[in-house]
């Protein structure tokens, strides 16, 4: 085990549950930051739901932070863009982007139901 792995507070836990907790936690962090550079481009693009989705997800990865590594730095990282964009929260108020299908079907309720009947046909 590595000396810096031992003084974290995951090493404490390690010695229960050997391996596991610390590939699930590094997984969790992968997870959350994919997910949060994929939501970049509709912050970019002033979305609301973005930036909900984003205000989900860095809390939580302030908490993965936290807990697995001694390394403040990206959870203070992650707290301070999260201060930014409760501050300009009224800048993402972008409508949301059409239904790609309404456009080949009229809306996308008239194709749900066009499926719904021609299966029914069959």
């Amino acid at each position: 085990m590595l000396p810096a792995f031992r003084r974290s507070r995951v090493g404490e836990i390690t010695g229960l549950l050997p391996g596991t907790f610390t590939s699930l936690a590094q997984a969790v962090s992968l997870v959350l930051g994919v997910l949060v550079v994929m939501l970049a481009h509709g912050l970019r693009r002033r979305k609301r739901r973005a930036w909900r989705a984003v205000m989900v997800l860095l809390p939580l990865s302030v908490l993965v932070d936290l807990l697995h590594s001694h390394r403040p730095f990206t959870a203070v990282l992650s707290v301070l863009v999260v201060v930014l964009l409760v501050i300009n929260r009224n800048e993402f108020n972008a409508l949301s982007d059409p239904d790609p299908l309404a456009g080949r079907c009229g809306t996308s309720s008239s194709w749900a139901s066009w499926t719904s009947s021609s299966a029914g046909s069959w």
